[in-house]
């Protein structure tokens, strides 16, 4: 409403679309507000070469084949986390599979938390794998928020939130919490899952 005044004026918001219903209106969620436009991001798709380039000298990536132009690039997200994870340094020769990624990525997490909240690396590494385990027991569905942060919290107890290991892993995006059906009751509830899915 407060936009009508502008006529020249457009909002535009972005959301992933698995945290659109716990994010926007549900009018908005589920695009059925016809005053609004609806786009779906469909990833770089022809600028992935611009993308990369603008990525990897944000991000001070060096690389011998300059910029390497792999299919998984064309996911921003996937790019974005390659990018953090070797920020200010060299990408190894030849492919760099999602495992070596991940791993990397764990091990640099690690040593940030050793430093950010005394968090030994080995919790660490433990509280992502007690994580990834029930998450595929849950046949790779999201894990109830409240199982996961009970498990990652037993792992390093006793701390305040600005201390917490849940809370540290959540805000470095190792995990993201969406809203999830009960597999018993179909209600909503947040759940919790790792990003790259």
């Amino acid at each position: 409403a407060a936009l009508k005044k502008f006529p020249r004026v457009r909002l535009i918001v972005s959301c992933r679309s698995d945290f659109a219903s716990i994010t926007l209106p549900p009018a908005l969620a589920d695009h059925r507000d016809i005053t609004w436009s609806y786009v779906e991001h469909q990833g770089f798709g022809e600028q992935l070469f611009k993308a990369v380039t603008i990525y990897f000298n944000g991000y001070n990536i060096q690389t011998d084949s300059f910029p390497p132009l792999l299919p998984e690039f064309e996911n921003p997200l996937f790019l974005k986390t390659l990018c953090e994870t070797y920020e200010n340094s060299r990408l190894p020769a030849g492919t760099v599979s999602f495992d070596d990624l991940m791993k990397r990525r764990v091990k640099k997490l690690a040593d940030k938390l050793l430093h950010d909240i005394d968090c030994p690396r080995e919790i660490t590494e433990s509280a992502i794998i007690s994580l990834a385990k029930a998450i595929s027991d849950n046949k790779g569905d999201p894990v109830d928020k409240d199982l996961a942060y009970r498990q990652v919290e037993a792992l390093l107890p006793g701390r305040g939130v600005s201390q917490s290991l849940y809370y540290h892993l959540h805000s470095n995006g190792m995990f993201v919490e969406v809203v999830s059906r009960g597999a018993r009751t179909g209600q909503p509830h947040l759940a919790v899952r790792f990003p790259y899915e």
